[in-house]
């Protein structure tokens, strides 16, 4: 009990000093009615003019370092086909990130099918258009050469490896069977250098603006950029709308860009599978799941019919 309450007190005073930069910050900007947007990436929305983020651990001190400079490395390209962030401010003691504000909406996934057929296809097009503009326009050299590294924990290689890398449970031997299966497929994809581009790596609905007709508007959040391939790019999409993913997918082809459905899966299916194997982890099982574990098993089971997942009865899903 002591030592929760430490914990708890620990976070406490990192929570604080974690607003204190924002605030501090917008004070600096003479902002008024600071709101903190997001609890978990600490994205403050001044005003609508500015978003400043402060670092949630020493591992997001990194991210917010790849972020800026995936920002000036966008902004010596030519103009790109939606808006992306500009850089105000960046700092390094203490740790800050201060940018434009992009406006628009940002869609829900629960709300995904509520859009017209005919607008999901658009937005498609709109996401296939702009990832082929950033493997057309950012050069990969300089971003090999000039986007800092996230700290080694914090790669998906080491995240992978971490946590389902070596993960065996009697208790959960179908999640065993295929992360062991899904782990080894996902090490040969990494010895590929074929059609390799700038990413902004984590190109979800929740890091993009839209119009009030939901054609794509603009692409923030780049803490996790550097050089990868269309396939890893677009792999966040696959489960959400496959309208939206193969008007994507048409884009690239009909620019000769090659897509590998396999990979794609792979790699969606690598981090569903390792939400749920860290809450397995982690986790206490007579306690409800939280609601990514709940969608990760949903994905799971309905693409793995072949496996036997009633050990999800022990997680209560």
């Amino acid at each position: 009990m002591i030592l929760l309450r430490c914990h708890a007190q620990n976070s406490a005073i990192k929570d604080a000093r974690r607003c204190s930069v924002v605030r501090s910050v917008a004070d600096k900007y003479d902002v008024e009615d600071l709101q903190i947007r997001n609890a978990v990436t600490y994205v403050g929305l001044a005003d609508e003019r500015l978003v400043i983020k402060a670092p949630k651990s020493v591992q997001n001190m990194a991210s917010l370092a790849v972020e800026a400079a995936a920002l000036e490395l966008l902004d010596r390209s030519q103009p790109f086909p939606v808006a992306v962030p500009q850089i105000v401010e960046f700092s390094t003691d203490p740790v800050f990130l201060v940018t434009t504000y992009l406006p628009g909406n940002i869609i829900e996934a629960a709300t995904l099918q509520d859009i017209p057929l005919k607008e999901r296809t658009a937005l498609g097009h709109d996401i296939g258009t702009y990832v082929l503009a950033q493997a057309e326009q950012v050069n990969v050299a300089a971003a090999r050469r000039e986007i800092p590294p996230l700290d080694e924990a914090d790669t998906w290689e080491k995240i992978f490896e971490g946590v389902i890398g070596n993960f065996s449970s009697p208790t959960f031997p179908s999640t065993t069977k295929l992360a062991q299966q899904l782990y080894g497929r996902w090490l040969e994809y990494q010895n590929e250098t074929m059609n390799e581009q700038f990413i902004q790596g984590d190109l979800r609905l929740g890091n993009m603006t839209v119009t009030h007709n939901n054609r794509l508007r603009g692409v923030f959040d780049f803490g996790r950029a550097g050089v990868g391939n269309a396939s890893n790019e677009i792999s966040p999409l696959v489960n959400l709308d496959r309208t939206i993913m193969q008007a994507a997918i048409d884009e690239l082809q009909a620019a000769s860009v090659e897509i590998d459905m396999d990979q794609i899966h792979v790699w969606d299916e690598m981090k569903k599978v390792t939400q749920l194997v860290h809450y397995i982890n982690v986790g206490t099982y007579h306690h409800d799941p939280p609601l990514f574990v709940s969608r990760a098993c949903h994905i799971l089971s309905t693409h793995h019919p072949e496996l036997a997942w009633g050990e999800f009865n022990t997680l209560h899903v």
